[in-house]
């Protein structure tokens, strides 16, 4: 039995798949066929898929849409060429919008085990979290949104998690990704084994024991560490800067809400979770 979900203001721009029956009889599972046949049976799949809006252009009020699946967990890659612009990208065709840099996405599973899958991994946690360097060192801007992700049960598609979107643009993308690389070219100097990052991560868990860390995970760190990844977390700090805006899901149209001194909801205001790398797999969750 799912448990009431949590986050009851976004239910208003939950959009299931039409018709629910067909979608479900297409729904692609991840598991049970190979990638070749998953990527063939795609355009099938996608066509029962809801277009939902997830960011709006602060630059130029371009929207940002896309066929996005209301009832399945990204458990491969495939589950992320919904969206097109997963991660921010030298590659990415930007036919969206020219200031689009990427989107950073968060699924919070609000407590539940999900079951329905074998494996699932969150290298982001399940709390969204900032690129700082994308809004301050070099100027862009952020866009939150965020929509339920259902879970089937006895044949009926129930809101059981959430999945956040928080979408970078800048004047020139393109720049905003090498800056991003040429700001770690000591450190690949250095290091012949250093992978460049691009957008920033949760705190790093090393833990043994068989049950996950509490909530965020913080406990024992350095305070210095500590304070260093809070204001990743503090979405409300670069809202007030006019960094950081939002879809006002309160609206039918959701339109942008940003600029200086801007509040956030309560929403939106204090997430709790887990603000760290963890997996599902084995029937059990784990860290390292």
């Amino acid at each position: 039995m799912v448990n009431p979900y949590p986050l009851t203001p976004l239910l208003a721009h939950w959009h299931l798949p039409a018709p629910l029956e067909a979608y479900l009889r297409a729904k692609i599972d991840p598991e049970a066929v190979s990638l070749y046949v998953r990527y063939r049976r795609l355009d099938a799949y996608k066509r029962y898929l809801p277009v939902l809006l997830y960011a709006r252009c602060p630059l130029c009020g371009a929207r940002c849409e896309d066929a996005l699946d209301p009832g399945m967990l990204p458990t491969n890659m495939l589950d992320y060429t919904i969206l097109y612009n997963a991660l921010p990208s030298l590659n990415y065709p930007r036919s969206i919008c020219p200031h689009l840099v990427g989107t950073h996405e968060f699924f919070h599973l609000h407590g539940h085990v999900p079951e329905e899958v074998s494996h699932l991994q969150l290298d982001s946690g399940e709390v969204p979290l900032v690129t700082p360097w994308f809004l301050d060192k070099l100027e862009g801007c952020v866009v939150l949104h965020a929509v339920p992700i259902g879970r089937v049960e006895q044949g009926r598609l129930l809101p059981a998690y959430t999945r956040f979107f928080l979408t970078y643009f800048s004047q020139n993308p393109r720049q905003t990704i090498e800056a991003t690389y040429a700001m770690q070219a000591d450190s690949m100097a250095r290091d012949d084994t250093y992978y460049p990052y691009t957008i920033a991560s949760g705190y790093r868990v090393y833990h043994t024991g068989r049950e996950l860390p509490v909530q965020d995970g913080w406990e024992g760190m350095n305070e210095k560490v500590r304070t260093y990844y809070e204001e990743k977390y503090d979405l409300q700090r670069w809202a007030w800067a006019g960094k950081l805006g939002y879809l006002d899901y309160t609206s039918t149209d959701l339109p942008l809400r940003i600029g200086h001194g801007l509040e956030l909801p309560d929403l939106y205001g204090k997430l709790a979770g887990r603000r760290y790398h963890f997996f599902w797999s084995g029937g059990r969750f784990r860290t390292y």
